[in-house]
């Protein structure tokens, strides 16, 4: 998947509270904190401690480029403010580690985009992507609130015909995603990408694992609010909470646009669905289940929405 990320960095400013390197003594030191309000900032090992730490007074914002960039493997915590405008809000070139502290807010094209080595995402504030909110190009995992806090949110914003979307996106490598807050697309169909004469389908994902993986959603406030897509390799999906439906826009020359609902959890290579988990009969699967590709189960204790549930080769039979 092509992910073009817009302008270069742009460079820290001279004067930004507490982002250069600073001399104690006679000697240089590297900053671990990042206070005030700068512009998009490149860390690099001279200039930055690893972990570094942005503060909840910190706000660096990227413009045209991303707000944090690291060339190598980098850990990062963030209580402020981290975003940009044409770029990632945190763009990790060779994997790395981001924990985004409650009250924190990240957001970019794509709110974090960690490629090269596998990333590890702990979020209890706000991620906010005008396309993906979080895409790791690797694999790795993402943990999205706890059972103390369910406001924590991942969010994406567009759909369209050039490259799949979804609020999450994991490929190249397995994906663990724990949710016990919201994880939401609100997609936005573009209209430059339609071509006369051409068939065209965009669908908007809350999680889409392209190598398999394993989605537990914990808690009656988590929501998944559109739905799971896994692929390549077989799936696990745990629910306690709300999965909703991701929804179909297609277009046609001779009828224009039509919409649909897709199954809530859809799996290409088999797997697993355990809904309501411990005789929890709140948990909800708003539109269904689709299996096909591989060895399929689905274990129900609470809701299934219509269609219930479609399993294309299967092992067991459906609770």
């Amino acid at each position: 998947m092509s992910r073009n990320l817009g302008a270069g960095i742009l460079k820290l400013r001279k004067r930004s509270v507490r982002s250069h390197r600073q001399k104690v003594e006679g000697e240089t030191v590297t900053i671990s904190q990042i206070t005030g309000s700068t512009r998009g900032i490149v860390l690099t090992r001279a200039g930055y401690t690893n972990p570094v730490t942005v503060t909840a007074t910190g706000t660096v914002s990227g413009g045209a480029g991303d707000g944090l960039y690291a060339a190598t493997r980098w850990t990062i915590q963030n209580y402020g403010a981290v975003s940009s405008v044409a770029g990632a809000g945190v763009d990790l070139t060779l994997g790395g580690a981001i924990t985004n502290a409650l009250g924190g807010m990240i957001a970019g094209h794509d709110g974090i985009d960690i490629r090269g080595n596998s990333g590890r995402i702990e979020n209890g504030g706000t991620v906010i992507g005008s396309r993906s909110g979080v895409y790791l190009a690797a694999g790795g995992t993402i943990t999205n609130g706890d059972l103390t806090n369910s406001t924590a949110l991942i969010k994406g914003s567009r759909a369209n015909g050039v490259a799949a979307t979804a609020a999450i996106i994991v490929e190249h490598g397995v994906g663990w995603i724990a949710n016990a807050g919201t994880i939401a697309n609100a997609a936005v169909y573009v209209a430059a990408v339609y071509v006369a004469g051409s068939f065209y389908t965009y669908t908007n994902t809350s999680i889409l694992l392209e190598d398999g993986g394993t989605v537990t959603n914990t808690g009656t406030a988590s929501e998944i609010a559109n739905g799971v897509s896994i692929a390549s390799a077989a799936g696990k999906v745990v629910n306690s909470g709300d999965i909703g439906s991701p929804i179909d826009k297609y277009y046609t020359p001779a009828y224009g646009f039509s919409k649909h609902s897709e199954p809530s959890i859809k799996m290409t290579a088999g797997g697993r669905v355990y809904n309501g988990e411990g005789n929890n009969i709140s948990a909800r699967v708003g539109h269904g289940v689709d299996i096909s590709g591989g060895v399929g189960a689905v274990i129900n204790n609470g809701h299934i929405g219509a269609p219930r549930t479609k399993i294309k080769s299967h092992c067991c039979p459906v609770n």
